[in-house]
């Protein structure tokens, strides 16, 4: 072989080495993206489905108290057995900068029962909660006629919860956050 045919072998070579390092980069980039993507999808529709199961079995309290406690566009309260225990607990969903909490208050044994709110335990559901792009809130409300109830409603009024998460888990590399949102109907609400 002559010093000529040395240097176009050794050129071939060299560009196919710098196309298959790109094509690697390029995958594991891929890779990345799709694994952030799956991981946000799992984490929103997981949490989602749950906040959605357990509103719409939302059940007047062990003493009486009515269903909903308080609901605004980051926190929703009612009371709803959701450890299926047999027992109403009070339960608050609410949104704290990036982390969506629940917090649970159990029944006291006591005759009448007692829901101290001083022995909530909260717990984290979600982490890496963003805002929608279009500025969804976490909770909308709806009325008997599906009519939307804007601020912070009666909560005599409210019918059904709409639920929407936004999970990002890298903010500073695509994709964009995955948003994945639910009704929940109040079926255990009395109207007379």
């Amino acid at each position: 072989m002559t010093l000529i045919e040395v240097a176009i072998a050794i050129g071939i070579f060299s560009a196919v080495m710098l196309g298959t390092t790109a094509l690697f980069a390029s995958l594991w980039k891929m890779q990345g993206f799709t694994m952030r993507l799956g991981m946000s999808s799992q984490q929103a529709t997981h949490v989602v489905t749950r906040m959605t199961d357990q509103i719409r079995d939302a059940r007047q309290a062990d003493n009486g108290a009515y269903v909903i406690v308080a609901a605004s566009p980051t926190e929703l309260v009612v009371y709803t057995d959701y450890d299926r225990d047999g027992a109403t607990e009070r339960v608050r969903f609410f949104r704290d900068g990036n982390i969506l909490r629940r917090g649970v208050v159990e029944p006291s044994s006591t005759v009448p029962v007692i829901y101290d709110t001083a022995t909530e335990t909260v717990r984290i559901i979600a982490k890496d909660i963003v805002d929608t792009a279009d500025g969804t809130p976490l909770f909308m409300y709806y009325d008997k006629n599906n009519a939307v109830l804007s601020g912070t409603p009666a909560i005599d009024d409210i019918r059904m919860v709409r639920i929407t998460v936004t999970v990002d888990t890298d903010t500073a590399t695509p994709p964009d956050g995955v948003v994945i949102s639910s009704f929940a109907s109040l079926r255990n609400l009395r109207t007379w």
